[in-house]
């Protein structure tokens, strides 16, 4: 397992345009654990923005000072991530609702209708699109995007297989036939 850190204006993951990530209108879902080692009192730290240049739909998760969890289709915070602890974090869209998950629970749902299909639209990780001080402080791992949105009993239960994962001095296996 390995994690992500050190992020800073100038040290960021960017993915440029790519057509497996064009969802127009249709579901699709974001999902990362995250380890915030500074959200309180440090407002808007991006773990990622997915983001045209010159403005548009946009689609962005961050944290604001005081731990809560926003995503862009939030018009606030939603559920929580504690300083230090290594939370699992979930953005997806099904039929138009988009929905935030912390820890395999639900904590909003809105209707999200906005189009992900512009060529210009670039994914960065660890820093909001603008390239600006908002970087995120802390680290994170198993971050996935896929063009399909999983239930909320797929999201609980892939929080509860992966979650032993995290703790200190895990030991894990992979394990079957297939």
């Amino acid at each position: 397992l390995v994690a992500y850190s050190g992020f800073s204006a100038s040290n960021y993951l960017v993915q440029p345009y790519n057509a497996d990530l064009d969802f127009g209108t249709g579901d699709f879902s974001f999902s990362v654990w995250c380890y915030p080692t500074v959200a309180n009192g440090n407002e808007n730290r991006y773990i990622f923005d997915f983001s045209t240049p010159g403005g548009g739909d946009r689609l962005y998760t961050q944290l604001d000072s005081g731990g809560g969890i926003k995503s862009g289709f939030d018009a606030n915070p939603n559920g929580h991530v504690a300083d230090n602890v290594w939370s699992y974090v979930t953005f997806c869209r099904r039929s138009g609702i988009g929905y935030t998950y912390v820890n395999g629970v639900n904590v909003n749902a809105t209707s999200f209708a906005e189009n992900f299909s512009e060529t210009t639209r670039k994914l960065y990780i660890g820093i909001r699109f603008s390239l600006s001080n908002n970087v995120w402080l802390g680290k994170m791992a198993l971050l996935r995007i896929s063009a399909t949105a999983p239930t909320a009993a797929q999201i609980l239960e892939i929080y509860n297989a992966e979650k032993p994962l995290f703790q200190e001095n895990a030991k894990c296996t992979l394990n079957g036939s297939s």
